[in-house]
């Protein structure tokens, strides 16, 4: 299946419907398979009135009944147009349903900021989704999600400031590269529970645009930032080939301060995540060092580095081999 590379509800969404075999739905059908409440109330109805659907200002939600097993659009052009511009697909210059669409994704991203329990069901209701699918049709839509995250990475770096800056709801390319490099590093854990993880990150980030800048700062789980990134240029396609392709590249070090025992690796407690490395006292020498912010006592080894955050999370840390490797050549360096 060829797919746009443009980071959009509705053309992430393809991908989904494609496996299952299907054509996608109605702009409100997707946006309430996939966020629910959140975004869509379901009135009761008999299956054959078709009200309207209507967009309740200051409820931040569209209000819909569903007809013959489909949410019922009608002629409020209004709806339309949200709908649309949440989905990604609405042309023109209507500023009053620009503002509602906008007002919309800063009201969801509270509730999964101020209610982690939203998180929760987003998860689970992505989880019984994706449970539609055949092995094989999951198979499919797994490697459709690779190439759609590569794709948007590519265009991404493609566009002129310009460019990014004339979307209807521009991204900053902090937010951008965060929601990308996390759903590629959920990808790459080949479970289950990390495809449910990276087709939320794609889902979130393609509706709440930049207001997903606000969940990933507190959320946790999957849903965190990276403390460091091991990389040559900083880049976010280098990160993610560091991601994919880790044997290509060597450790460095930066920084003059080779007394310490490991020059350039920031410690954090285990606890609470204080910052060791500001504590009074701090020692990287030692093989203990109890946190002075919550007590904790966290050892300083060479096995407790990680490259980042996820992979703290995910227990997969550094290899002490290529650590040595490369104080070794910071060393050497120096005489």
């Amino acid at each position: 299946m060829k797919h746009a590379a443009e980071l959009r509800l509705g053309l992430a969404a393809d991908l989904y419907y494609a496996a299952l075999g299907r054509e996608a739905p109605n702009y409100l059908d997707i946006l309430y398979q996939w966020f629910g409440e959140l975004l869509i109330a379901e009135e009761p109805s008999d299956g054959e009135d078709r009200r309207d659907a209507r967009y309740i200002d200051l409820e931040y939600r569209i209000h819909a009944v569903r007809v013959h097993e489909r949410l019922y659009i009608g002629q409020d052009k209004r709806v339309t147009q949200i709908a649309g511009r949440l989905i990604g697909t609405a042309k023109g210059n209507r500023e009053k349903e620009r503002k509602a669409a906008e007002l919309i994704q800063k009201h969801v991203a509270g509730l999964l900021v101020n209610n982690p329990e939203n998180v929760l069901y987003l998860q689970e209701n992505a989880r019984k989704q994706l449970d539609l699918l055949s092995e094989d049709s999951l198979q499919e839509f797994y490697e459709q999600l690779g190439e759609y995250t590569e794709d948007l990475v590519q265009q991404r770096a493609a566009m002129s400031r310009e460019e990014a800056e004339g979307e209807p709801f521009p991204m900053d390319d902090e937010v951008f590269d965060q929601v990308l490099y996390n759903a590629a590093y959920q990808l790459n854990l080949t479970s289950c529970e990390g495809l449910v993880n990276a087709w939320l990150w794609l889902l979130c980030g393609s509706l709440l645009r930049n207001e997903c800048g606000r969940v990933t700062r507190v959320l946790d789980s999957s849903w965190i930032n990276v403390y460091r990134e091991p990389s040559e240029d900083g880049t976010l396609q280098d990160r993610l080939n560091y991601l994919t392709h880790p044997e290509e590249y060597i450790y460095t070090y930066s920084g003059d301060d080779l007394e310490k025992r490991f020059p350039g690796i920031e410690w954090y407690c285990d606890a609470c995540r204080a910052h060791l490395n500001d504590q009074p006292g701090f020692d990287d020498h030692l093989s203990v060092w109890k946190c002075t912010a919550c007590g904790h006592e966290n050892r300083i080894d060479i096995t407790e580095i990680y490259d980042s955050r996820q992979d703290y999370e995910h227990e997969r840390p550094s290899d002490p081999a290529k650590i040595e490797e490369a104080l070794q050549r910071r060393k050497n360096d120096e005489k």
